[in-house]
This record gives C-alpha cells, structure tokens and sequence, in this order.
C-alpha cells in the first residue's frame, strides 16, 4: 500500500517511446488527452494549466522561500498522498489515512520522507509540482500520465509524443530542501540527542556512542569467537523497527510468532581498512554482515556492558528505504553485549 516508489518515475504501468506527428489521429496519447481535458473540464473547469500540463488545484504558499534548484538542493523532505482520477488514495505517509482505508500496519513506517529530486526518482510532472513551492507549503496538483517519466523536455508536445503513463493527483507538505544530505541528518541526531540530554559527542564523523551500563571485565572480548548480544534498533521518532526483546516488539506491535526473540549470536572480525572490526550475525543456519554503525558499536563493546549508537544513513542503509526503515534514516540502537556465547 504504501511506497514512496510511487511518487517516482515507476508510477507509469510502463514508459512508452514513440514517435508521431502531433495531428496524427493514432498519437501515443490522443485519447488519453481527451479523456485527461475532459476530466479537468468537468472537475476544475476554472484552473490554469502550467508547464508542462500540470494543473495546481490548491496551494498553500510556505513561509520560508522558493525550494531551489535540484543542482541546489538535491534532495526534500516532505508528507504525501497520492491518488488517481477517481479518489481513490493509492499512497501515503498519513497513519491516520492509512487506518481509514483499512491498510495501516505497526511494522510499516508513516510520516515525512527523505526523496532525491534525481530525474530517475522524481517525474518530469511532480519536479514541476515542486519547482515553484515554498518550504513549508501544501500543494495538491493534477498531473497527465504522459509527464509521470523520468525523460525531461522543453515542450509540453514532447512528452505528448514520446510518454505515456497513468493519470496522478499529488497532495505534497514540503516540510525541508536539502542541500547536503549528510549535514542534514547529523543535525538531526544532535538535535535528537540535545533533546533527550545526551552527550553529543561524535566518535567518528556521523557516528555517537553513548554507554549507559559499566562493563562487568574490562578485558576485549578479541575476535573470531562467538558473542552473544541483544539489541533494540529504532528511528529516531521512536518507531522500533526490530529487537531481540519479545516484550518490546509486543508493545511496539511488531511481534512475529515466527520469531525467536532471544539473544542473537555474533562473530567480531578483525579491524578492517576503515578503522572498525566487521561484525556478522547469525540466524538460523545463515550469516550476514551487519551494518557499519552496528558493527563499530559492537567491536568497542566489553562483556556485561550496555550502550546506545546513534549514526547516520550512510552507516546504515544510506538511500534503500524498506517498509519500516524510510531512506536516508539515522538510526538508534540500544546495545546489550552478554558475552561469551
């Protein structure tokens, strides 16, 4: 139900490629156009059509100046929903819309997202949605099939010949314009951290740990040998997305009957090139690396200790969202290192 992958480019059944003359009765889009012009006749018979055909149907102008330029400011940060001709809502980052139509999950995340203005992720219609907001604004616009692509031209006839797609209705709040993504979230964090009167002093650029537990040995546990850990990971607007605890994934509602919730075992490896050891975990019969923040942690860690690390996406899972973990999200865990498997 929910995803931002929606809002990009791959909201068209399929990118078609053509080639016609604009008065050719056969054009990619002839019919489609009629139908689109008609519905805006019928609907919103008094708004004016801006470059390149979308249509503004309500606008609440931002106090906080023009968004700028991709090239400017690569990437937003903004609540949506999205629906097609018809009402019907096929996206959106509002729980309580989620509840309404009957979709909403504990385990899926609602609220604002991180979204690059890149041409492969943000279509031709929706850029020009947002080209002349303000931060801080709302603005709900209609837009054709034909400019949900990612191609970009100078006449609006160029995306009639060549693009088709399905007709969209955007409703975007742009909370944020991002310049630079890294700055962006360490900002975050440290306002996250002021909040919650933490000391907020980076180990590593993009990287804090914050011990609340003593180790019982201040020996290093040393590598190549099997640990055992608990561990909670959450955003930082408090959403727990996995644990090792059975209680708190209940009352997080992210419980699985499928899962153990007991102590996971981990391998620490030796120190790699970039300054931390590598860390894998196990499940099962299987084992997968953990993250670069998790792992940096967790290699600092002595037996009976406990802490919380805090770092930015691109220790994390950088610009992959998932349905509990947006894109471009710092992360927190709350670490237990048990000890000796």
């Amino acid at each position: 139900m929910k995803s931002t992958r929606i809002i990009l480019a791959g909201l068209t059944a399929a990118l078609l490629c053509g080639s016609c003359a604009k008065s050719t009765p056969s054009g990619l889009n002839d019919s489609a156009k009629r139908y689109f012009d008609a519905w805006i006749s019928v609907h919103y018979p008094n708004v004016e059509k801006t470059f390149p055909g979308i249509y503004i149907i309500q606008d609440t102008p931002g106090n906080m100046g023009y968004l700028p330029g991709v090239a400017d400011c690569p990437y937003i940060y903004i609540d949506y929903e999205i629906k097609d001709l018809n009402g019907n809502i096929t996206s959106t980052t509002n729980p309580e819309t989620a509840k309404q139509l009957g979709s909403y999950s504990d385990s899926y995340y609602y609220g604002p997202e991180v979204i690059s203005r890149s041409y492969s992720s943000v279509n031709a219609g929706l850029e020009a949605m947002l080209s002349t907001m303000k931060v801080g604004g709302e603005r709900t616009a209609v837009i054709p099939g034909w400019l949900t692509c990612s191609s970009r031209y100078d006449k609006e006839e160029d995306y009639l010949k060549r693009e088709s797609g399905d007709n969209v209705i955007y409703n975007i709040k742009l909370r944020d314009g991002i310049t630079d993504i890294a700055k962006w979230q360490i900002d975050s964090i440290e306002r996250y951290m002021t909040r919650l009167h933490m000391p907020a002093d980076s180990l590593v650029y993009g990287f804090y740990y914050i011990q609340t537990q003593a180790p019982e040995d201040t020996t290093t546990l040393g590598t190549g040998v099997e640990l055992n850990i608990n561990y909670t990971g959450s955003l930082l607007n408090g959403k727990v997305f996995d644990t090792t605890d059975e209680k708190i994934a209940k009352d997080h509602g992210i419980y699985s009957a499928s899962k153990s919730y007991e102590p996971m075992v981990i391998n620490i490896s030796e120190n790699n090139d970039n300054g931390y050891n590598d860390v894998s975990m196990s499940s099962g019969s299987s084992n997968s690396d953990v993250i670069e923040g998790f792992a940096r942690a967790l290699g600092k860690m002595k037996k009976g200790e406990k802490g919380i690390a805090i770092f930015y996406s691109n220790m994390g899972y950088k610009d992959q969202a998932s349905s509990n973990i947006p894109a471009f999200s710092p992360l927190r865990f709350d670490l237990e290192m048990i000890g000796l498997k």
